[in-house]
């Protein structure tokens, strides 16, 4: 039983030993911790900003006097929709998928002829296999055979 007691006092001395030797405190900092974990780089980039200039495309005529149309004034100029204040203006109009979409309800084999203006037009396969036109209003949907 004794020697049991010493065998395991022996052990604990032992391990106590090496883990004084091995964790040694110290006031020094063990190594620079910074030198391997970097900070990510930032896929952030600074865009200078673009100084403002016109384009009739996008906003429209403008005229150095005003009219009964162009009454919004901007930056010396008068406008006829104030574009500055308005955010993305959205179309109540169908896109032309769409109205793809709709005619592909009644019809087969849709292909598209005309996706612009107020109608669009698709050629479509009918259920007697005969190859049709038909016409969709863009802005209420509403479909015929032309």
């Amino acid at each position: 039983m004794n020697t049991l007691k010493t065998i395991s006092l022996s052990v604990a001395v032992l391990f106590s030993v090496g883990t004084l030797a091995v964790g040694s405190a110290s006031a020094l900092p063990l190594r620079n911790l910074n030198s391997q974990a970097q900070a990510p780089s930032s896929n952030i980039e600074l865009v200078a900003q673009k100084k403002w200039q016109y384009d009739s495309s996008r906003h429209g005529k403008r005229f150095r006097k005003r009219d009964k149309d162009h009454v919004h004034f901007y930056g010396g100029f008068w406008y006829a929709s104030p574009f500055w204040m308005l955010g993305p203006i959205y179309s109540n109009r169908l896109s032309c998928a769409e109205a793809r979409r709709i005619v592909r309800e009644r019809y087969n084999r849709v292909r598209t002829i005309e996706c612009n203006g107020r109608f669009y037009t698709f050629a479509a396969v009918n259920h007697r296999g005969r190859v049709v036109r038909v016409s969709v209003n863009s802005s209420t949907g509403s479909y015929w055979r032309s």
